[in-house]
């Protein structure tokens, strides 16, 4: 139940630290907003918890209550309680939506944190058009430079990333950072945050170097203290070392993420992929007992806290698929990749570049089974996403050109896997890279904060 304050509380002095039962709504709110700036977020749950009970009882309709849902729902999204913050939000935009002009702010504000909760849980469906309305009236309410402007920015730049349209991400996460780094100073932590951000989708475009170089320069600033953006953007530097081979400094700074994320049990999006991750560097080192045993224990967190038909574990089952395959037990694997095939198409539909991914895992077991054939069009129907997703230039799509080089090749095609392998040597030239032989799923969870 979201509201549990005993009605007997209302008769009492309800604010009893310096807002008294008198006092009109707008100065409580404005105590309870005030107190969420200072980061007395308990207490302004509190708060905001009591006036929205109150409100309650003179109308579920009314703005009051809209008000109040609204500010209980933004303590709960900065206390990274989405799940509860959707459900106080939800009802709290209906009421606001009903009883507020279109370009209202608080209106905006709500739609915001509704759309920024739905990501962090991995519900895609609405968060496009929520943070789009948002974006509107805050930069016309506010303006362009304003720092909620540039919070806005933020959270639709890592959708575009988690969803694969990472140049559009590219384009709202550097204006972000120019608003926060002009108005609050390079060294501050939301720049931290910004260029983390920005790191995680340089990878996603297959631009590993200037990758390392953003997600360095956000540890540089976050490295005080253990804390989430810093365990994420050693994350992000783990999967780079590990796409591109470097695999001591990959575990290295998966480790450090894990270590540092024992410290925030609430982050459990972010703790199953850093636990993914380790097992693919460890499985590609040779101890796949303790990958599969990560897998396990990161699949059962999941489960268990996320729901089994959470997007962030389909990277466990493509991994198991992995390790499953490498073990020879083919039809395990393939129904792993399924699963993590199952798992990724309703959040993120049918044609996400990470699909491709698993497609080409499953072409390379059919493969392996002389199932020429079968493994062609799976390679087919993968190529065929990455060039709508990821781009002819893509060190992904050259790695993927290479693997299906092999294939034809045994498949007596000779001059098809020339041209294939010609092409993807040519990528790896271009990116200045020469192995790209472990990508696994990428589903984007910096910004799981």
């Amino acid at each position: 139940m979201v509201f549990s304050v005993v009605l007997a509380l209302l008769s009492q002095t309800l604010f009893d630290a310096g807002v008294s039962g008198s006092s009109t709504l707008n100065e409580r709110l404005d105590r309870a907003n005030q107190l969420r700036k200072e980061g007395a977020l308990p207490e302004a749950e509190g708060r905001y918890r009591l006036l929205a009970e109150e409100a309650r009882l003179t109308g579920e309709q009314s703005l009051r209550y809209g008000l109040a849902l609204n500010g209980l729902g933004a303590v709960l999204y900065d206390q990274g309680n989405e799940a509860e913050a959707v459900s106080v939000l939800e009802k709290a935009l209906a009421i606001l939506t009903s009883s507020s002009a279109p370009d209202d702010l608080p209106l905006a504000l709500c739609r915001f944190r509704l759309g920024a909760s739905y990501r962090r849980l991995g519900h895609y469906g609405q968060v496009e058009v929520l943070l789009v309305a948002a974006s509107e009236v805050i930069e016309k309410v506010l303006g362009s430079r304003h720092l909620q402007t540039a919070s806005v920015l933020f959270e639709q730049g890592l959708l575009f990333m988690e969803v694969g349209a990472c140049a559009e991400s590219e384009k709202l996460l550097i204006r972000s950072l120019r608003i926060w780094q002009d108005t609050l100073g390079g060294e501050h932590l939301l720049v931290g945050d910004a260029r983390a951000a920005l790191g995680a989708t340089y990878k996603c475009l297959g631009q590993y170097a200037k990758a390392e170089s953003s997600l360095q320069r956000s540890l540089s600033i976050v490295d005080k203290q253990p804390n989430l953006t810093q365990a994420a953007a050693l994350f992000r530097l783990g999967e780079i070392y590990y796409v591109t081979s470097s695999f001591d400094r990959a575990e290295s700074a998966l480790r450090r993420s894990a270590a540092i994320l024992e410290q925030f049990p609430q982050a459990i999006e972010l703790r199953v992929d850093v636990l993914g991750t380790l097992a693919g560097v460890v499985h590609v080192r040779g101890r796949s007992d303790e990958a599969e045993r990560l897998l396990n224990g990161a699949a059962t967190i999941g489960e268990n806290t996320l729901g089994a038909s959470n997007v962030h574990l389909a990277n466990i089952f493509q991994l198991l698929g992995d390790i499953y395959a490498s073990q020879r037990k083919d039809g395990m694997a393939d129904a792993a990749y399924r699963r993590s095939i199952l798992l990724i198409e309703p959040a993120l539909g049918s044609e996400n570049r990470s699909i491709a991914t698993i497609l080409i895992r499953m072409a390379v077991l059919r493969q392996a089974q002389g199932r020429f054939e079968d493994a062609r069009s799976l390679f087919d129907r993968a190529l065929v996403i990455d060039l709508k997703t990821i781009g002819s230039q893509h060190p992904r799509y050259g790695q993927h050109l290479r693997a299906y080089a092999v294939l034809l090749r045994k498949m007596g095609r000779k001059d098809e896997a020339k041209r294939a392998d010609t092409r993807a040597r040519i990528i790896a030239q271009e990116n200045d890279a020469s192995s790209f032989a472990t990508h696994k799923v990428d589903l984007g969870q910096l910004g799981n904060r």
